[in-house]
């Protein structure tokens, strides 16, 4: 899948908390889904969730609820965390995804984080709903 499927698509969710904000985007059927030639959309619209350990294997499906077991979690959100949006308990969604703006220790454990914003986080607090992406970079 190329890159390009995020380029001016809009940030179509902002959930604010009196102590975080989420910035939702990415692909999903209300958000221009069917534009994009898939043949298989059940197996397209979602991923296992992936839990990362520190010095242990990935675990899949399955999501961390017991305190005592967080402090084995590699990545806890933190400003700038970019992670997988859920659709159920086992399953993240494999194009929709969202960044935090604060750190959220109660979602450690439960979502897959895949990244983080290395420069320009204060770029996020400027971000509001329907804004686009017009660039993306990996590093």
């Amino acid at each position: 899948m190329k890159s390009e499927i995020y380029l001016n698509k809009s940030f179509y969710k902002i959930i604010s908390y009196s102590s975080n904000k989420l910035i939702h985007n990415g692909l999903n059927k209300v958000n221009n889904f069917e534009q994009i030639n898939i043949n298989n959309v059940e197996n397209y619209d979602s991923i296992p969730l992936e839990i990362k350990l520190i010095k242990k294997e990935p675990i899949y499906e399955t999501a961390i609820i017991n305190p005592l077991e967080i402090k084995n979690v590699q990545h806890k959100f933190e400003k700038g965390s970019l992670s997988m949006v859920k659709i159920n308990q086992k399953r993240s969604s494999s194009t929709e995804f969202f960044f935090s703006l604060n750190n959220l220790p109660e979602f450690d454990g439960r979502y897959s984080i895949f990244g983080r914003v290395i420069s320009g986080s204060e770029i996020l607090d400027k971000i509001d709903k329907n804004d686009l992406i017009i660039k993306i970079e990996f590093y």
